[in-house]
């Protein structure tokens, strides 16, 4: 396959958007800036654990708003994040992969390394460690909080790379919102958002939301088999919230969520089935105006089905192989969590302190039921299972001791535990013995202000990635091979550090930031000799604490308001990732992380009418990206080692019909272009979204 060459000059971003509206130069004239068109100083709350103005935080931090949500077109969320700088994610949209390859990261790590959440409560697979993007409503969010690098000092595991915390819709009066939407490959998505006051200081809410599509195929022609099909994804989501505000200093909220999707993975075999109940109150409580104390409890409880199938003979030419049912995993899941965390400002060189401590406890099993040649007979049942705590004190101080200079001092004890182990694997040694882990992860970020608009930034940190149930127990079998977990697995650390600079005006907010990790104890996989293997396997591997790695880069995010209702946001990635040891693979030492491409950069222009109408224009071009192996090569079909460079440009626009009616247009991949976003190893190729629009409604009644 040909692929796009863009020449890159010292990475410097060359991309320019050309948008033409129609008298659009006659109402910018005229009309007043459009209420959507938001200040550049947000207040966050993810960067510190309690409210802080976006302009003035001593982090690398972004806030995407709901509108630039709908002005990029995306059928899930991880698309959306796809253009904020420092955020990594698969290649292959989450729609369109199996949910256990949904990784996220931040600043160039690759895998499983950045904390999601909703509303302050993680959302990645406690079980994996993925993050399943279909239960997130896009209609539903107010704002996303991004938070980059070392973040586990207030946010514990998962949080080594950074953090992202969507920001759900709550409104303050009767309201009833109704979207839907359609396009072509049947794909369609529809929401209903509703809040009621019951009285004046209770309030329900209740949120619909079905989404899906029956796919396009992509598999290329020189690779494709008879049994191959486009992917099909369908999700439900369904939220009831409780709202009550007794008095002015307290409230508290309650919310169950329910999630299920069913995946058709590229084969008439491959399937995936989701079920997710989550349970989370939160109770709020003002003391004055200085102090504030905040605790939150959640609990979930999940089921994963995968059915997983094989070629029966690969040697044979293409069009006459034919698949068969190899192995089916269920993974039921239960975890509680929670938190209490008092934030307590100060008028002194002390501005404020914030202390707390949380827990999260897991308890998942896996059971394989793995079939014999033909698909239909069962010949064995492999069984992993445990649970794993993780405790923390955390507790944070912000000082001022000259003007315009704050230091912001961080740090958490944290304990993890791994218990009831049991692998029962083939050639598993059965229950495992209880282990436990403590550390302390600190940070120290510096911010000097050399003027109103202007100011530097310094930090230095250390974090943590606990290993999941299912690199310690799930095991996986196929087709003679085996890949074996590791009970023994150590958590993964990282320290490093950044440096950058801020530039701050009433229509710019432009942050630059240059960052340099390293991470020990990485996970790995060590080849097994054939004395290893159990007997009737050929092949496989285990799971190891054997690598070592380096992220270093650049980042640069420009949120710019060029005229009044004429915006622009650009974003650029410049990630030097690399294996430094690897005595497990010795050839991977010196190449780029898996799934981290080397470059990455995006460009939006928006621009909105004075009566309520938008057009906007996205392009994201994204560099060669390793997928396959650890050294890059591709041990499996005879094609690419790689994803595909490529260059997508979007385009979205929103008119209202009448005050209270609104429709919209989004178009994915607005030039058709072709590319290879997942390269194997040891399936076939599969393309990236081609063309694809989508048209839909919105109706507000308040």
């Amino acid at each position: 396959m040909k692929r796009l060459q863009v020449p890159l000059y010292a990475h410097a971003v060359g991309l320019v958007l050309v948008v033409f509206v129609d008298a659009a130069a006659a109402q910018t004239a005229t009309s007043e800036t459009p209420p959507s068109a938001q200040s550049l100083a947000p207040v966050v709350i993810t960067a510190t654990r309690s409210p802080r103005p976006l302009a003035d935080l001593p982090m690398s931090a972004s806030v995407v708003t709901s509108e630039q949500i709908e002005n990029t077109p995306a059928l899930s969320l991880d698309d959306v994040l796809r253009h904020v700088a420092g955020v990594n994610l698969p290649i292959q949209t989450g729609i369109q992969a199996h949910p256990t390859a949904d990784n996220v990261s931040m600043r160039g790590l690759g895998g499983i390394h950045a904390l999601v959440m909703v509303d302050g409560v993680p959302i990645n697979d406690p079980f994996f460690g993925y993050v399943q993007w279909g239960r997130i409503p896009m209609e539903n969010i107010d704002r996303i909080e991004i938070v980059r690098g070392g973040g586990s000092p207030l946010w514990g595991n998962y949080a080594m790379g950074g953090t992202i915390n969507v920001i759900t819709r709550t409104a303050d009066h009767d309201t009833a919102i109704v979207d839907a939407g359609l396009g072509n490959y049947t794909t369609y998505r529809s929401n209903l958002f509703a809040s009621y006051g019951v009285a004046s200081s209770h309030r329900l809410s209740l949120d619909v939301n079905l989404a899906g599509t029956q796919g396009f195929m992509a598999v290329p022609d020189y690779a494709r088999r008879p049994f191959d099909r486009s992917t099909t994804f369908a999700a439900q989501n369904y939220s009831l919230g409780d709202h009550f505000k007794p008095s002015a200093d307290l409230s508290a909220d309650f919310n169950v969520t329910h999630h299920e999707n069913d995946q058709r993975l590229g084969t008439v075999l491959s399937t995936n089935n989701q079920q997710t109940t989550n349970y989370v109150g939160n109770l709020r409580k003002t003391f004055g105006s200085r102090s504030t104390l905040t605790a939150t409890l959640f609990h979930g409880d999940s089921r994963f089905v995968t059915n997983n199938s094989i070629v029966t003979d690969p040697s044979l030419p293409l069009d006459q192989q034919q698949e068969h049912l190899d192995n089916v995993h269920t993974t039921p899941v239960h975890d509680t969590g929670g938190s209490i965390v008092l934030s307590h400002d100060l008028s002194s060189v002390m501005r404020n302190v914030t202390v707390g401590a949380d827990f999260h406890w897991i308890d998942g099993s896996d059971t394989a039921a793995i079939f014999d040649s033909s698909g239909t007979t069962q010949v064995r049942t492999d069984v992993g299972s445990g649970k794993e705590r993780f405790t923390g004190v955390f507790a944070q101080a912000s000082f001022a001791p000259v003007d315009r200079l704050e230091i912001l001092a961080s740090g958490r004890l944290q304990r993890f535990e791994v218990l009831d182990g049991f692998d029962g694997n083939p050639g598993g040694s059965g229950p495992q013995p209880d282990r436990n882990y403590t550390s302390f992860d600190p940070r120290i970020s510096v911010r000097w202000a050399q003027t109103e608009k202007v100011a530097l930034r310094a930090a230095w940190y250390k974090s943590f990635r606990a290993p999941t149930l299912d690199n310690l127990y799930r095991g996986f079998a196929s087709n003679g091979g085996i890949y074996y977990p590791n009970s023994q697995l150590k958590p993964e650390t990282l320290h490093g550090g950044e440096i950058g600079l801020d530039v701050v005006d009433k229509d710019v907010r432009a942050q630059f930031t240059l960052y340099r990790t390293e991470l020990a104890n990485l996970i790995t996989t060590a080849n097994l000799d054939p004395a290893q293997l159990p007997p009737g396997f050929f092949y496989g591997g285990r799971l190891v604490n054997a690598a070592s790695a380096r992220a270093q880069g650049f980042e640069a995010q420009v949120d710019w308001r060029i005229a009044s209702g004429l915006s622009s946001t650009l974003a650029y990635t410049y990630a030097d990732s690399r294996y430094l040891s690897n005595p497990e693979d010795p050839g991977s030492v010196g190449q780029q992380l898996q799934d981290v491409p080397r470059t990455t950069a995006s460009a939006a222009l928006t621009y909105q009418g004075g009566k309520g109408w938008s057009l906007s224009t996205t392009a994201r071009w994204i560099s060669e990206t390793a997928w396959a192996s650890a050294d890059h090569t591709n041990p499996g079909f005879p094609y690419q080692a790689a994803a595909d460079p490529h260059l997508v440009v979007d385009v979205a626009g929103r008119y209202p019909i009448r005050p209270n009616i609104e429709a919209y247009l989004q178009i994915q991949n607005l030039l058709n272009r072709r590319y290879i976003v997942n390269p194997g190893p040891y399936n076939p190729p599969l393309y990236g979204t081609p063309f694809e629009a989508l048209v839909g409604i919105r109706v507000i009644l308040e």
